[in-house]
């Protein structure tokens, strides 16, 4: 095989603010969990300073 051109991966670290303590942090995709409901995301992630589920709805 070929490369003609190198292309980019795309980003897949999302942010997150904790509703418990205001944290704000980017997670990673190994350290958030992903899921589908309705067809809608949400993703969800330990708080890295209060250690409560934080969500985030996309």
């Amino acid at each position: 095989m070929e490369i003609i051109k190198h292309g980019t991966l795309p980003d897949k670290r999302k942010y997150f603010i904790c509703d418990n303590c205001g944290c704000q942090f980017v997670a990673d995709a190994a350290e958030y969990r992903h899921d589908i409901h309705r067809n809608e995301d949400f993703y969800s992630c330990k708080c890295p300073d209060c250690g409560k589920s934080c969500t985030l709805e996309e």
